[in-house]
C-alpha cells in the first residue's frame, strides 16, 4: 500500500499534487465546467489516463416569450450523478433584482416572468455550486382581445345591449 506518497493529476495541462492517505487513496476535487475531460494520474513513473464526465448541477433552457403570455424561467438542480435535488434554494437575478425560489421534488425552481417587452439578463445561482447566465427577450404584447359593439350607441329600457368579444387570432 502506498501511504503518504505523492500522486500527480493532470487535467487540461494543469498539474495537481496530492498525498495518499492511510488507505493509499489520493483524491482531487474537480471544479470544472460540465463536459468531457481526460485526467492523467501519475505515480512512481507510471501514468494512466481516464475520461471524466463533469455533469451540470444547474440546468436551464432558453426562454422565448411574448409579453404577459404566462411564461416561466425554470432551473433544475442536480447532484453530481445527474439526479434531481429537491428543497434547494435557487436565486434568480434579473437585471439586478433578486428572486428566491425552492426546488420541487423534481429539482425544478420556477420564476414567473411578467416583464415589459425588451431584453433581459437572468443569472441563476445554486449556492456556491453553480451559476448560469442567460439573456432572454420579451417580445411585443401577446394578442389582446378586442371588443366589437354590435348594437346602437343607445339602448332603450328593456332592450338588450349586445357586445361581441373577438380576438385577432
Amino acid at each position: 500500500m502506498a501511504v503518504n506518497k505523492e500522486v500527480t493529476f493532470n487535467i487540461n495541462g494543469v498539474f495537481y499534487h496530492r498525498t495518499t492517505d492511510s488507505n493509499g487513496v489520493a483524491s482531487l476535487g474537480i471544479s470544472l465546467r460540465p463536459g468531457e475531460y481526460i485526467i492523467t494520474t501519475m505515480f512512481d513513473g507510471l501514468a494512466i489516463g481516464n475520461k471524466v464526465s463533469v455533469l451540470p448541477t444547474l440546468v436551464t433552457k432558453n426562454l422565448n416569450m411574448k409579453y404577459l403570455d404566462g411564461s416561466s424561467f425554470t432551473a433544475q438542480t442536480l447532484d453530481g450523478q445527474g439526479k434531481p435535488l429537491a428543497n434547494q434554494n435557487v436565486s434568480f437575478n434579473v437585471n439586478g433584482v433578486f428572486y428566491y425560489k425552492v426546488t420541487d421534488n423534481n429539482g425544478m425552481a420556477k420564476l414567473n416572468i411578467r416583464l415589459m417587452p425588451g431584453e433581459y439578463i437572468i443569472m441563476d445561482g445554486f449556492g456556491n455550486r453553480a451559476s448560469v447566465t442567460r439573456t432572454f427577450t420579451v417580445k411585443g404584447r401577446a394578442a389582446i382581445p378586442t371588443l366589437t359593439l354590435d348594437a346602437p350607441s343607445y339602448a332603450l329600457v328593456g332592450e338588450n345591449y349586445v357586445v361581441n368579444v373577438t380576438s385577432p387570432n
